[in-house]
């Protein structure tokens, strides 16, 4: 295995990494929204 294939492996897997993350990052950001959207419109409703 010659050293640009590794190097090529290493930015990949640092790229996928980082696509994870975001999406990790862009669910939890979603269910937090949907769980104020949620208790304002109970309140909502009570009131």
């Amino acid at each position: 295995m010659d050293i640009e294939r590794v190097f090529e492996e290493k930015y990949f897997l640092i790229g996928r990494l980082f696509t994870l993350g975001g999406t990790v990052l862009l669910l939890i950001g979603a269910i937090i929204s949907v769980i104020i959207t949620y208790r304002a419109y109970v309140h909502a409703i009570n009131s």
